[in-house]
Order: structure tokens, then sequence, then C-alpha cells
């Protein structure tokens, strides 16, 4: 079975835009991924910066990423399917061996490097979802529904009386929405430190060393199964639109058009209502951005990713961009690679074990960060498929998913 060259394109563009929320993470307390005043909220640009990313970037890379991962499942089903060689028998047991091997990817990569793995995540839920690969559009479409209900529930149940909390606890849910600058001090003073004090620190999320009391836990809670069951219904997802044919063209001209203006849209038209929100409170007040002031990008995530696909798939069809598609899908065909190498690109260039620009920089300044690594991975790429087939960490994963060495090096093509 041929490759299908646009889902590399979408890989692609969803690696190059995941550093635009990921580098937050790396770089600032990690209560500013989601509150603008957390860190540097005095600076005006911050508030755009996080505006822009709040409506066309969080959750929508990743969602994209998560549905490519679902389609790549049904992908590889149907090309084991498809396959009439008697000699070669593969089927739903090499499927879970490669799962496998990704949650050993996804171990190493959140226990060594970087708690924000997502690679676990999706070998878990891809064990879990597999056998429904297979059911109807129909079946996929109420999957999908019942997944993301979950999803918007979970978000809603993330509230939290502040008033009840004790002093300690106050302290500890203060420091996991809007640090003092203290709180945010001694932060960067972890992150600039070894990776021991950062895996302590991420192991507590405390920074007297006292565990988090029930109250504080909760809503903490509630978010996290909110994000992780987002992962697998975006991945059931993936299986409707590679099944429907709305990821690899099958759909008419006229009605991606149509996806693209009203999915894209009507994203921005909730995104902005939450911005609105959340502002009318100053993202000051805890209780209202977890019982309501969350939920705005959850429900506005699934129409953008859907808008941002059919956009893409315009352009592609087009023509007008083949150098720009070509480029962005190699990065697709190297997403694992490419996914880890952006981990220790920013290990290095903001923990202590690197350049410690832990706290140092403003989302302005992140900006120009995140498209230096985007050209640095589109060179990269490049260079790399001219001379070999696959990326380094996707040979590996052929390899130990076959059970036998792969070859990695290109045929010279005759002149």
């Amino acid at each position: 079975m041929p490759r299908i060259d646009v889902l590399d394109v979408f890989r692609g563009f969803a690696l190059l835009g995941l550093p635009l929320m990921n580098l937050v993470a790396f770089s600032m307390p990690f209560p500013a991924y989601v509150n603008p005043q957390a860190f540097h909220g005095e600076n005006t640009l911050n508030h755009i910066w996080f505006s822009v990313f709040y409506v066309f970037a969080d959750q929508k890379f990743m969602g994209i990423f998560s549905v490519l991962f679902g389609a790549g499942l049904a992908l590889l089903h149907e090309k084991f399917e498809a396959e009439d060689n008697p000699k070669v028998q593969r089927g739903s047991g090499t499927i879970y061996i490669r799962l496998f091997v990704l949650l050993v990817f996804g171990y190493l990569h959140m226990t060594y490097l970087w708690s924000g793995d997502v690679l676990m995540l999706y070998a878990a839920w891809g064990m879990c979802l597999f056998p429904l690969v297979g059911v109807s559009q129909r079946g996929l479409s109420i999957c999908f529904a019942v997944l993301y209900s979950i999803v918007v529930v979970s978000a809603l149940g993330a509230n939290i009386d502040v008033a009840a909390l004790n002093e300690q606890s106050y302290q500890q849910f203060m420091l996991l929405f809007i640090p003092s600058a203290e709180q945010a001090q001694q932060m960067t003073n972890i992150y600039q430190g070894s990776l021991a004090d950062i895996a302590q620190f991420e192991n507590t999320l405390t920074l007297d060393g006292k565990e988090i009391p029930l109250d504080v836990f909760m809503p903490l809670l509630m978010e996290s199964i909110s994000g992780m069951v987002r992962a697998g219904a975006m991945i059931s997802l993936g299986f409707l639109v590679y099944k429907n044919g709305f990821l690899t063209g099958g759909w008419s001209r006229k009605t991606y058009q149509l996806t693209a203006t009203i999915g894209v849209g009507l994203s921005i038209v909730i995104s902005a209502a939450g911005l609105i929100y959340n502002y009318g409170h100053d993202y000051r007040d805890p209780a209202q951005y977890y019982d309501i002031g969350n939920t705005f990008i959850v429900i506005s995530s699934p129409f953008m990713v859907l808008g941002y696909i059919a956009l893409i798939q315009l352009l592609h069809t087009s023509g007008k961009l083949v150098k720009c598609s070509k480029a962005v899908s190699k990065v697709g065909q190297m997403a694992l690679t490419m996914y880890l190498m952006q981990s220790l690109i920013s290990v290095f260039l903001f923990w202590g074990i690197g350049l410690s620009w832990y706290g140092q920089v403003d989302r302005t300044e992140l900006v120009v960060i995140a498209l230096c690594i985007g050209l640095f991975q589109l060179t990269i790429a490049s260079l790399w498929l001219s001379f070999f087939k696959y990326g380094p960490m996707e040979w590996l994963w052929r390899c130990l998913t076959y059970r036998s060495l792969v070859g990695i090096v290109k045929t010279p093509k005759p002149k």
C-alpha cells in the first residue's frame, strides 16, 4: 500500500506547531500554560501572545497529532488486512507489539526527560481503542461523542471552593494557578538546578515537600482526567475521519471549504468567548476558572482541529505550496524522532543541565525560539531523508516491532 503523503503533511504541521505551547511548559512556571497572569503578567505582549496561542494553538496541534495517531493505526490495520503474502503474517499481534514498544519509549521519555510525555498515553489508548478500528462510522461517531462528553464533564467538574481551604491548602493551590513572585523564583531555582531536583518537585507539585491535600488534589485530578480522555477521544476521531475519507482527500473541495470556514470560525468564536470570560475575572479567580473558564478551550478544540485539517487539505490539493508541503511532510515522516528531539532541545535550552534559560524568557522570545526549532527540524528532516528511508527512532521502532533488522539506507537510483 503506497504511503499517503497528505498524512505526513498533517503530522509535520502538528509537530511544528507543538513547541508554541510546549515551550511554555519547559521555560516558565507551569501555571503560565493556562494563566497569563502567572508569569510576566505585567507584560502586554505576553497577554497578546497568550491570547493568540489560546485561540489558534492550545490543544489544537496536539489534537491533530492525536487524530493522526488514530489514523495511523487504522491505516496500519488496513495495510495488514490487504497483505496476501502467506510468508508474511502480520495483524493485531504486530500492532500491539508496536504499541507496547511505543509505551516503553514513552515511559523512558517521561521518566528521564519530560513529565509531559504523550507517547505513553497514546500507546495505552491505542491498545484500548484498537478493537474498535473496524466498527462502522456511526459506531466511531458515538464513541467519539461519548468520550468527548466525558472530557467536557470532567473539565466542568474540576471546580474548587477556595474559601473552604485552610491557609496551607490555599498556598499550595495558588502555586498551581497563580504563584507569588517568591514561589515563581523558587520554581525557577529548581528548574535551573539538577534533574533530580526537577523530578522531586514534579512528583510532589509542592515547594514545602508536603503532600497535596485532597481538596486541592481533586480539581487537579479532574483536569488530568479531562486531558487523558481527550487524547482517547481524538484518537477515535482519527479512526473515523480516516475511514470516511476526510483525511485522505475523499470529500469534495466545496465540503472542505465549508468545513474549514465553519470549524475555524466557530472555534475562534468559542475561544474568544473564553478569553472574554476569563479576562473578565482577570485570570485571578481559580474557582471560576476551574468551574467554567477552562471549558471554552475544551469545547472549541475539535472544531479547530477539523478546520485546520480541511484547510491543509485544500492547500495541499491546490498544488500552490508543493515545496512547502514536501518539506513539512518530511518532518511528518520522522514524527517520533522530531517529537523527542523537541524535548531534548527544550531541556538543553531551559533547564539547569543546559543553558538555564528557565524563567528568563517571555512569550515573544518563545515564538522566535519555536520558529528556529521549526526551521532546524525542517532542515534536518530533509537532509536525513535524502540518505535514509526512516528517521532513527522510526527505524528502531520498526526493528523492535518486527523483531528483525530493517534496512535504513536508501538504495541509490540507477542513472
